[in-house]
């Protein structure tokens, strides 16, 4: 006789994406008791709006220990194929032996006899059953691949990426591009029906241009990001209209993971890593290199003060969407404070950066220009000297980590300030923050070379004392002896330098 409470057992297993992931839970792992938080219901709500029809681009980004493989790579995929036996699915991975450990799982809970009892038309064929892939006797399949691996000859109705980078080789441009360029390469064209196919992808952040912003280039994204402590009032609201809230400094499991417990975690690990991985926020709160709250801020320039105009540039030529900005930066120097004007950035060929560094010298009444005497800015400081617009060739001597770190006591020192309001302020501060692992550092290096030119100027012979000597020398003594007063005392001038008045 069949015991009516467990056909509603296994009924409720099918029709309940919660109790089944608990009991999935329990099949492969059980070292611990199944705990439902916020990451959980949240998870499971976006997966039942992909299951829906109403999501086919899903990203989600939770922190570590979250159960974040465990629900979406392993039981939604068991889910996924005993709903639907004939449903192909590809799972991605970093490496191929967690692909096919994922793998592994999926098929231990798809052959224990409580799957088999809740799903009775779905059954693996055998002779099918491989660590990286095994098949349905409807011929739906789960393949697990590495994100270096072979996908020729498989197509997919879903397609799902689960931590496609390694948190060790995110640092690495040259690694980071080649593994983001494989979705719009090669992952995006295995989809079997590009208008109704699904793809999800399950990571933790790594970098300002990791794999889960690379995607959003490519369609619309339903994104969920929650942070391991939450860093203000937060409200979600679930496609059945509950509303889920958490408080400022709430983590998500307080029984594994404690806040005193995190904040460990994060002085162990460092601000970037830890705002990333764990609070989905690769730019963090304070600067690695510049702490922007460091930053003092003015409203208005000192009235009747004259002080000099400089103009400090980043030089790029290449105007391609991955390439990087030429960046001017324009500052006024008074009374050995800097007032930063302006922060201008522009993707020019060399003809039209050419014009334009005469265009801003011109706006602003810049008395001198700071160009890199390296690489495409030789022929530029050239061609600019020619045209009788002074420039300072700046010479690096040490690298641009150190060059910022430079910068941090003049900023601490309140001798450099920004405006109180300016269309640019967000982005300056997004790169300054995270610098050096941003996506772009070009703003970054005009600044750390303005300033050091500036300190260079302050240091060697005062402005105000430069400009005097200007005066007293300009009706005594012909051009060239006038010059030669006016610079008396700057001592590392470099060859041609002419005084910026």
């Amino acid at each position: 006789m069949i015991n009516p409470e467990e056909i509603l057992l296994y009924a409720a297993l099918a029709q309940n994406f919660n109790m089944f992931l608990e009991k999935c839970y329990n099949e492969i792992d059980g070292g611990q008791k199944y705990t439902e938080t916020i990451a959980t219901e949240l998870t499971i709500d976006k997966l039942n709006c992909v299951s829906n029809g109403d999501i086919k681009r899903l990203i989600i980004n939770v922190p570590p220990r979250t159960l974040k493989t465990t629900i979406v790579s392993i039981a939604y995929t068991a889910w996924l194929l005993g709903h639907n036996p004939k449903l192909k699915i590809l799972c991605i991975s970093y490496g191929d032996d967690l692909a096919k450990e994922f793998s592994f799982k999926t098929r231990q809970i798809m052959q224990s006899e409580w799957y088999k009892k809740t799903f009775l038309n779905t059954r693996l064929k055998k002779g099918r059953q491989q660590d990286d892939f095994f098949e349905t006797t409807k011929n739906g399949f789960r393949k697990a691949t590495s994100l270096g691996g072979s996908l020729t000859g498989h197509g997919a109705d879903i397609i799902i990426i689960d931590d496609p980078q390694k948190a060790q080789e995110i640092l690495s441009d040259k690694i980071r591009k080649s593994s983001n360029e494989t979705f719009s390469n090669t992952i995006i064209s295995r989809l079997n029906n590009k208008n109704e196919g699904k793809i999800i992808l399950v990571a933790q952040r790594l970098h300002l241009d990791d794999f889960s912003n690379y995607v959003q280039k490519f369609g619309k994204w339903d994104v969920l990001a929650l942070p391991a402590i939450a860093e203000g009032d937060e409200t979600y609201t679930l496609s059945d209209d509950r509303i889920l809230r958490r408080k400022v400094g709430d983590v998500i499991n307080p029984e594994l993971e404690s806040l005193n417990n995190l904040e460990e975690i994060r002085e162990g690990m460092g601000e970037f890593n830890f705002s990333a991985q764990y609070q989905q926020n690769p730019i963090p709160t304070k600067g690695n290199i510049i702490n922007f709250d460091d930053f003092q801020f003015y409203e208005s320039i000192p009235v009747a003060s004259e002080g000099l105009i400089m103009q400090s540039w980043d030089v790029a030529m290449k105007t391609g969407d991955n390439n990087d900005f030429s960046v001017c930066i324009t500052a006024q120097i008074i009374n050995k404070v800097a007032y930063i004007l302006d922060i201008c950035r522009y993707k020019f060929d060399f003809t039209n950066v050419l014009a334009q560094v005469k265009i801003m010298q011109t706006k602003y009444g810049a008395q001198s220009i700071i160009i890199e005497d390296a690489g495409v800015s030789i022929p530029l400081i050239q061609l600019l000297r020619n045209d009788e617009v002074y420039v300072i060739p700046y010479h690096p001597t040490i690298s641009k980590v150190e060059r910022a770190s430079a910068c941090t006591y003049m900023i601490r020192s309140h001798r450099v300030l920004l405006p109180k309001a300016a269309p640019w302020l967000d982005c300056f501060k997004s790169e300054v923050l995270a610098f050096p692992f941003g996506v772009h550092d070009d703003q970054v290096d005009a600044f750390s070379q303005l300033i050091e030119e500036i300190n260079n100027i302050q240091n060697n012979y005062s402005i105000v004392e430069m400009a005097e000597a200007m005066k007293r020398s300009e009706q005594k003594a012909p051009e060239e002896q006038f010059w030669q007063k006016a610079i008396t005392g700057y001592k590392n001038k470099p060859i041609g330098w002419k005084p910026p008045f």
